[in-house]
């Protein structure tokens, strides 16, 4: 009887899957004496972040802390994505460690159907800014990506949710647990590493511009909303 294997790797992101692939094939050879400590994967994560840390510049450092928009990064030709040499230069000159809204396509942004990225593309162009990044600095530290989530992955062909003050109304912290679970199976599935959502302010003011992102005026239904999305 053959036993059937599940691939562990399966759901991850392309990128991951990529670096896992070439870590893999680095096992293959006897490890080098001259191994850095921040790569030694036998080594605690705390560990070699302190180790890592140790040696970058200061620059490099407030690099990790800088962001930059990802929808204004690049281009697209048909189903063809392409780094813009602004970013190139720009990130030359500091190398960012958080990329925000690159799947990211409403008026805002200027992107849509045609110009942004859509569900197909996505993993791919995720992989595209990973493997510039981390072939183009000395530490190979890859992006932090963020995309705004308040009430949905704000990406193309992704579920919309009703706004925060319409999450609030239904009085149903439950639902939006499996709100929550959708939003954040749509950002995984194309590798990205964090969203901008709940937003847990309080609405008293309705002057405020963010008024209809939270989910009450109350600050009970507020948390309840807030701990299970």
């Amino acid at each position: 009887m053959r036993l059937k294997v599940s691939d562990p790797f399966k759901n991850l992101p392309i990128w991951k899957k990529a670096l896992l692939a070439k870590r893999q094939e680095k096992r293959k050879y006897p490890r080098e004496q001259s191994m850095e400590k921040y790569l030694d994967t036998s080594l605690t994560p705390s560990e070699r972040a302190e180790a890592l840390l140790l040696k970058m510049s200061v620059d490099e450092k407030i690099g990790q802390l800088c962001k930059l928009d990802g929808f204004r990064s690049y281009e697209r030709n048909g189903n063809v994505l392409s780094i813009k040499n602004d970013f190139k230069n720009k990130f030359a000159e500091v190398p960012i460690g958080t990329m925000y809204g690159l799947l990211r396509a409403d008026w805002w942004t200027g992107r849509n159907w045609g110009s942004g990225i859509e569900p197909q593309l996505m993993a791919e162009a995720v992989t595209m800014f990973q493997r510039y990044v981390m072939e183009n600095t000395r530490w190979h530290i890859p992006l932090l990506i963020a995309e705004e989530a308040a009430h949905g992955l704000m990406a193309l062909g992704c579920a919309v949710m009703p706004t925060g003050l319409g999450m609030g109304a239904t009085w149903n912290p439950e639902l939006m647990e499996k709100a929550a679970a959708v939003i954040g199976a749509e950002g995984a599935s194309a590798g990205i590493n964090t969203v901008y959502g709940p937003i847990l302010d309080i609405a008293r003011d309705p002057r405020w511009s963010r008024t209809e992102e939270d989910f009450s005026e109350d600050p009970y239904v507020g948390q309840r909303n807030g701990c299970r999305l």
